[in-house]
């Protein structure tokens, strides 16, 4: 017999029995929610670890343990750090925690005292910055901008006053001192990812300066022009650490983005892994149904198989046959599963919506 025989035999059945078609359409259906998996999961920690990194904590961030810094220290450092090739942002910052309160709500908040130009010089930044009202604005002393949800918790809008209460440590004193301070709210931001704008607020880097006096307080951010600089394994990011360690003083210590957000990165990294598990066993119990199918062909067409052979069909021919019946079934189940996952994948925001 010809060798496209079995293949003929194998189309034949796929084409006639439903139960097969069947099985095909069960890896197909099983197939679309793992490619929906891996490029949802994908996608997210991607846009999530961006905005972490554009917004948050920056590709890499020194931080001096040893040595106090003034503030006009940590701004020529900073100046001196962005005329490294290969930066492309240093920002001086001050971190700390406070208490916000107004008239009509109180909530604590994570205060970042930077420069007003870190806006305009940072685009990346300003891609995930969302203004609902005002604009980053830190021109005056006792400006703040407020996140969504501090805005929410405070009732508080543009031109509208708080207060923030800070604790500070004071030489020769046992317990710290608690400062408080009138700010006018100039702006309300959203970064698109609730973590971020829960608890953040910005305020004017002078002001900072003399709420958070001690040097553990104070960070030069550093952003790169690489485009490689938000993977784990990243060349650049390595070697320009090492770099920017030998340029700052002793007694500074460098982070890369991993260092500093390396438990919410494993969590989103295992969440996507244990779904993507999930869906294969999903899959692996769809494929079962191949082989019931071919079983139950087997069955079906045993007169059909004892024909064959009593027309000098060989039995290596007749397993061919349905050998290939199988592999179409899983091909056919396949292509159509990755073909509709992909579309479903590609225009995911407008079927939500």
């Amino acid at each position: 017999m010809k060798p496209g025989i079995p293949l003929f035999f194998a189309f034949r059945h796929f084409r006639k029995s439903r139960r097969l078609i069947s099985a095909a359409t069960s890896v197909a259906l099983s197939l679309i929610p793992l490619i929906l998996v891996l490029v949802i999961t994908n996608g997210m920690i991607e846009g999530i670890t961006r905005r972490y990194v554009e917004v948050g904590t920056y590709h890499l961030q020194a931080q001096g343990f040893d040595e106090q810094l003034e503030k006009d220290e940590a701004l020529a450092l900073a100046g001196e750090l962005k005329r490294l090739k290969g930066v492309l942002v240093a920002v001086p910052e001050y971190k700390g925690t406070a208490l916000a309160y107004s008239e009509k709500g109180r909530t604590g908040v994570s205060v970042r005292a930077v420069p007003g130009e870190r806006y305009e010089e940072d685009s990346l930044f300003r891609e995930f910055m969302t203004f609902s009202a005002g604009s980053f604005d830190l021109a005056e002393r006792d400006s703040v901008i407020l996140s969504t949800g501090v805005a929410e918790s405070l009732s508080a809008g543009v031109g509208d006053r708080i207060k923030l209460l800070t604790a500070m440590s004071v030489p020769g004193r046992a317990s710290a001192v608690i400062k408080p301070s009138i700010l006018t709210v100039t702006g309300v931001f959203s970064s698109g990812y609730q973590e971020l704008d829960a608890l953040t607020v910005y305020v004017n880097f002078d002001k900072g300066a003399s709420l958070f006096r001690d040097s553990s307080n104070l960070i030069i951010g550093i952003k790169l022009d690489s485009a490689d600089v938000n993977s784990l394994n990243s060349p650049t990011l390595n070697r320009m650490r090492w770099i920017i360690s030998g340029a700052l003083p002793q007694g500074f210590y460098v982070y890369t983005w991993y260092d500093l957000e390396k438990s919410l990165y494993k969590s989103l990294v295992t969440t996507k892994n244990l779904l993507v598990f999930i869906m294969v066993l999903i899959l692996c119990v769809a494929s079962v149904n191949i082989s019931s199918a071919l079983i139950m062909l087997v069955t079906e067409n045993s007169q059909a198989i004892a024909i064959l052979k009593s027309t000098g069909g060989s039995p290596n021919l007749i397993t061919q046959s349905f050998l290939l019946t199988g592999f179409i079934i899983g091909f056919a189940g396949t292509a159509a599963g990755l073909l509709i996952g992909l579309l479903i994948s590609v225009n995911i925001n407008p079927l939500i919506q």
